[in-house]
């Protein structure tokens, strides 16, 4: 485990009415936009993905940081609502943040470190065990449905999840 130091990055914020802002942050860094950057619903806040320093809030508009979760583990994954985003981390978790404080609400284990995709706006699908899959809903952390590779494959041990449909 080795730690780099990176020179702050310049960030310009495009809003939908028009403004820009720009700032500079130490938590842009280059490989930063290997995990990504999410948005707020509402436009407010950035947050940032990281390998080693887990999810950062930043205010949009200042590029100050609000908070940044307990997590000492890498975040691969964030899924935003509303009031609470969803994070895949690297510890094989999904956890449940107050998108306002920080403070995670619930955890749910076990999750492979492949992490989750996002199926509708509020359900994600997501590997547990090596041949499980889960559908989950994004506010609550409650398993919808499980289902297996066979439910797909016919029994085959290669297998892959290209599509899946909620009725």
């Amino acid at each position: 485990y080795k730690s780099y130091e990176f020179e702050p990055s310049l960030v310009s914020v495009m809003f939908n009415d028009g403004n820009c802002s720009q700032w500079s942050s130490k938590w842009f860094t280059p490989y930063i936009f290997q995990f990504g950057v999410a948005v707020s619903l509402d436009g407010n806040f950035l947050f940032v993905q990281t390998w080693e320093n887990g999810l950062i809030c930043l205010d949009a508009r200042t590029g100050e940081k609000v908070w940044k979760s307990k997590s000492k583990r890498g975040i691969t994954n964030v899924f935003v609502n509303d009031s609470t985003i969803l994070c895949h981390q690297c510890e094989r978790a999904l956890q449940l943040i107050d998108i306002h404080t920080g403070e995670v609400l619930k955890e749910k284990r076990p999750a492979t470190a492949w992490g989750f995709r996002s199926i509708s706006h509020n359900h994600i699908v997501c590997q547990v065990t090596a041949r499980r899959w889960e559908i989950i809903d994004t506010e609550t952390l409650e398993t919808k449905a499980i289902f297996s590779h066979r439910d797909f494959t016919g029994g085959h041990e290669d297998y892959c999840v290209n599509y899946i449909c909620l009725d």
